[in-house]
């Protein structure tokens, strides 16, 4: 999977552009995906080995790295956050997390993925 199109205002399309495309674009330096989330203003992919990169939200209209990920199986892009499951079944999220959309007991939102805390 290596082409979106659509809505493009934030650069969720990931075609080095941010203006809305209606055929398809190949998404600018995505290799070796096998899964992809689309979210609110956000696209994630999860890659053969277990890196995870995303594109969008105003910040960048390329894949970028998401820093202190590896190991992920899944990933999930909502409307303001983002979360991961880990081969080990460890779920960590990052993003906007005013009513505790990160899962980690907190509202303090987060640029780098944190583990979401096991309910008691």
């Amino acid at each position: 999977m290596d082409e979106c199109w659509g809505y493009n205002k934030e650069g969720q399309l990931g075609t080095s552009e941010a203006s809305p495309n209606t055929s398809v674009g190949v998404v600018t330096g995505l290799k070796e995906a096998i899964a992809v989330s689309a979210g609110g203003h956000r696209t994630c992919a999860l890659k053969k080995g277990g890196t995870v990169v995303c594109w969008g939200d105003g910040k960048s209209s390329i894949p970028v790295l998401v820093e202190g990920l590896s190991n992920a199986s899944a990933v999930s892009a909502g409307a303001t956050h983002t979360c991961a499951l880990k081969k080990d079944g460890a779920g960590v999220c990052w993003g906007k997390n005013n009513a505790n959309q990160l899962g980690n007991g907190g509202t303090a939102s987060s640029s780098v993925p944190v583990p979401v805390v096991d309910a008691p």
